[in-house]
């Protein structure tokens, strides 16, 4: 019996579709607490600023050296043994982190660097498969509400991540903390293991030319530098994929930097305790998950996405606001209004993707765009940590990068193509019909 999801039954039937959202939902949360846990871990154990912009530009370098080679490899390969053995992995390198630090051996700094380093290799080649697996599962049409659903469990794991971080920074045991969140990717490996065994043979295709293609005789394949260097020139031959794609570098280079490593300094600033920094972050996710159901209740901004740069405006105003909060529970709802505004740029820009890229060539276009996300990120991290270090006020800081990512998202108006991207045919096609559960 196939398990392709059609339009002629409610999404929550199909048992593929359900496992693949648990399973990301698990790995989202350990990756949720793995970041919080880490942040706190490298400020309260070495005081240090600049240090944790290293261990954090260790994990981005080799995201960005591998990421295309991810995105070529998801569609050449079945994209759930890629993440099966990226979530397995993930937790493997936990296990052996929390046994070094239960048996005393070794640097702690030198073992955050070779965590990092080791993460962010499997992050390069999970993350173009679990951004292109959506169409093999579901038909063309159900695209948008198929990636609202995804996005919206993905944003509620932001928020269980951080809560549970949280707790576990109470207790106080980094060992155990690092011990559970391994346990989470064990579970997400399981869901994932699940999926492999009852999903479709085949993938479900999303045009009469992919079918035809599919049965016709299968020519030698040609190497992965020229699969990437295809998935770039289709990505950058797409003018308005090519501006989604600069404004996220630039954006992220702007936001990584200044939040990841702010945060937790302000936080240490005021004198508040990790389970602070947890809540902050837990409040963005709930934000990102408050955002995500008002985005499904309107349809994925179906038809108003001239909206998405007066959000943007709104998301640089709480980043330059949130520093000159003095109560955190303020802090919480700033960092909340956040949230919300990511999820409303976000959950229709992935739809939009997912709707737009013919299949066969999702995967490496995906895994361009994550790139263009953190390709700056190693320079955000720096140049953060450089900044903070010569002796700018975080609250200057992130003041000054609200502002520029305000404005920057404003700018987005002055574009045509920006103005008139829901007149992509292929969006088109994916009609108007909203979230149906």
């Amino acid at each position: 019996m196939s398990h392709t999801i059609t339009a002629t039954a409610p999404l929550r039937r199909h048992q593929p579709f359900v496992r693949l959202l648990i399973a990301l939902a698990l790995s989202s949360i350990g990756d949720a607490a793995y970041f919080v846990v880490l942040g706190w871990f490298v400020i309260a154990q070495m005081g240090s600023e600049a240090v944790l912009g290293s261990v954090l530009s260790l994990a981005s370098i080799p995201r960005l050296v591998f990421m295309l080679v991810g995105g070529a490899l998801a569609d050449r390969v079945d994209k759930r043994a890629v993440l099966i053995t990226s979530v397995g992995l993930r937790a493997a390198m936990l296990a052996v982190f929390t046994s070094i630090l239960l048996a005393r051996h070794g640097s702690p700094l030198w073992l955050l660097d070779g965590l990092a380093l080791v993460f962010g290799v499997i992050d390069a080649f999970f993350y173009p498969a679990s951004s292109s697996i959506l169409p093999t599962l579901v038909s063309h049409d159900l695209i948008p509400r198929a990636t609202s659903l995804v996005q919206t469990v993905q944003q509620s794991s932001s928020v269980t991540g951080p809560l549970v971080a949280a707790g576990l920074l109470w207790l106080g045991s980094y060992p155990a903390m690092f011990g559970v969140i391994a346990s989470v990717f064990v579970l997400s490996a399981a869901a994932l293991w699940m999926l492999r065994r009852t999903a479709p043979a085949s993938p479900v295709m999303d045009s009469t030319a992919d079918a035809v293609a599919e049965a016709g005789p299968h020519p030698r394949r040609p190497s992965v530098l020229r699969d990437i260097v295809d998935g770039v020139r289709f990505a950058f031959s797409i003018r308005i994929l090519a501006l989604m794609m600069g404004v996220s570098l630039v954006l992220n280079a702007l936001v990584t930097g200044p939040l990841n490593i702010g945060l937790p300094v302000l936080i240490h600033l005021h004198g508040w305790p990790g389970s602070v920094y947890g809540g902050y972050q837990a409040a963005i996710g709930v934000g990102m998950v408050l955002g995500g159901v008002m985005t499904s209740l309107l349809n994925g901004f179906r038809g108003r996405f001239l909206w998405l740069g007066g959000i943007g405006a709104l998301m640089g105003l709480a980043m330059a606001a949130v520093g000159y909060i003095p109560v955190a529970w303020l802090g919480m709802a700033v960092m909340g209004l956040m949230g919300v505004a990511i999820s409303f740029v976000n959950v229709p820009m992935m739809a939009y993707l997912q709707a737009i890229i013919p299949r066969e060539m999702l995967g490496r276009t995906m895994a361009l765009a994550t790139l263009m996300a953190i390709g700056l990120a190693p320079v955000s991290y720096a140049l953060t940590s450089l900044v903070l270090q010569h002796g700018v006020e975080v609250r200057v800081m992130l003041l000054v990068c609200g502002i520029v990512l305000g404005a920057v998202f404003l700018l987005l108006y002055l574009s045509r193509d920006f103005r008139q991207m829901e007149s992509h045919p292929r969006w088109r096609a994916t009609g108007g019909e909203g979230l149906t559960l």
